[in-house]
């Protein structure tokens, strides 16, 4: 904060100088959690930077993602999707539609849309990604294998419980296989797996899993485990709906 305001008093907003400490401050306000400062910084310099380099510098594509990123992560989802919209289309039409940035941007507005209920539009742009990594990478690469989860967590935002379960219990046989049994990734898709068992009423398989996956991060994230067992044997009881496992959001030890 401190250098930015220095190079604003000496040099001005548009002094090269200024320009760099700019992106740098919004970095470190995002990274502190000043999320919304961290908005407004980033709006800034994407004016700044559309107005002096042009809306189809590479610096200022990038600076668009950046934004509707920080809007999707404080949950505004409205605000992001023109924004991740927009970035798509120029980076489609400058860097190519299978250029490794555009796969990125399009995964992210893909998964914006399903957050938005836009189930369809997600879901085809999950199976557009999943094709083209496939075909790229192969079915084994971690990329290939994300995007496959992605299509199935989509059916399952639509209720399309069977197809989610089958293509999570795919995913995890690929992770497992590649990544190994313990891998964070594998173990994402186990418990996607335990939901869809939960949500199909096959609740002492669920609970089961959730235990499973319990004996490999119980170690080291005590109090995590525990709640899964503590929600998991709830449901088993049908004290609660299931649905409640999707409160362990595999942010919280994945």
């Amino acid at each position: 904060e401190e250098n930015y305001e220095l190079c604003l008093r000496l040099y001005g907003k548009e002094n090269s100088e200024t320009m760099t400490a700019l992106p740098a401050l919004a970095l470190n306000c995002g990274n502190i959690g000043q999320t919304s400062r961290a908005i407004e910084l980033q709006r800034e310099l994407y004016e700044l930077r559309r107005r002096l380099l042009g809306k189809e510098h590479a610096d200022t594509v990038r600076t668009l993602g950046n934004l509707a990123f920080l809007y999707q992560k404080v949950g505004e989802n409205e605000a992001a999707k023109p924004l991740a919209e927009e970035n798509v289309a120029l980076l489609c039409r400058l860097r190519g539609e299978e250029h490794p940035s555009t796969l990125i941007a399009k995964n992210n507005l893909a998964y914006l849309l399903a957050e938005l209920g836009e189930h369809a539009r997600a879901l085809a742009m999950h199976k557009a990604l999943y094709a083209l990594r496939k075909t790229k990478l192969g079915e084994t690469h971690k990329d290939t294998m994300a995007s496959m989860n992605n299509i199935a967590v989509v059916y399952g935002y639509m209720g399309e419980l069977d197809a989610a379960l089958a293509l999570h219990e795919k995913t995890y046989a690929l992770r497992a296989q590649t990544l190994g049994k313990d891998h964070t990734s594998t173990l994402l898709s186990r418990r996607h797996i335990a939901d869809c068992l939960g949500k199909l009423g096959r609740s002492e398989e669920a609970v089961a899993l959730l235990e499973e996956i319990c004996n490999v991060i119980g170690q080291i994230h005590h109090a995590i485990a525990a709640e899964i067992i503590i929600y998991g044997n709830a449901c088993l009881r049908q004290t609660r709906p299931f649905a409640v496992v999707c409160k362990i959001r595999h942010e919280h030890f994945f």
